[in-house]
């Protein structure tokens, strides 16, 4: 989990391919898909927190 500037919550939903973007009142606002299954975190970057950024684990062999 992680905040933005806007103070939204984004959670990393391992294993559904998927971020999700949370209102301050608890309402999902945004879904961004990831192209692998296993996302296992994001984070902001840069002074203004504008740059949106996922880790992911390698794909299963």
């Amino acid at each position: 989990m992680t905040p933005d500037a806007q103070e939204h919550l984004w959670i990393c939903h391992n294993a559904s391919s998927r971020n999700a973007r949370f209102t301050p009142a608890s309402e999902i606002g945004r879904i961004v898909p990831v192209p692998t299954a296993q996302v296992t975190k994001c984070a902001f970057g840069a002074p203004d927190l504008q740059i949106h950024s996922t880790k992911t684990l390698p794909a299963r062999a």
